[in-house]
């Protein structure tokens, strides 16, 4: 049961959290949407197959919401966090903090970062990772 509630919840906490993500990119007019931030990444790490790249992309964005998924089970089965708003919002914070520093790490690794507002994209990580972690608990609540 519990790998049926981490699956789901990591699917659905990635999914609304890139909706997001992409309502704010539409909305500044800036490339903060992960997957195709990835996927461009991808490209300037010498993958140069556009397609693929895409698909890596969101393969990643979604292996790495499971990991956070994975990640929050691991802290509740410690007693660490508990069920709950305020847990959720912590974690988001917290993994948020993680994925702006995984973030700047692969900015700085790739020959040319890509032109964007770069402030803007991290303080909406947070937001992104607060979305995330929130319909993360609401899938634990409904699904337990």
């Amino acid at each position: 049961m519990t790998y049926f509630i981490i699956t789901i919840a990591a699917f659905a906490a990635t999914t609304q959290m890139t909706i997001f993500s992409y309502a704010i990119a539409r909305l500044f007019n800036q490339p903060y949407d992960e997957p195709f931030l990835l996927a461009i990444l991808l490209n300037r790490f010498g993958l140069n197959n556009r397609t693929i790249n895409r698909y890596m992309g969101w393969g990643l964005h979604y292996f790495l919401g499971l990991l956070f998924v994975i990640g929050f089970q691991l802290l509740l089965d410690i007693g660490f966090l508990h069920l709950s708003w305020m847990s959720a919002i912590a974690y988001g914070i917290g993994i948020g903090i993680i994925g702006i520093i995984g973030w700047q790490a692969m900015f700085r690794l790739c020959r040319t970062a890509p032109k964007m507002e770069y402030l803007g994209f991290y303080i909406q990580l947070i937001f992104a990772h607060i979305i995330f972690s929130l319909v993360m608990v609401v899938c634990y609540k409904m699904l337990i």
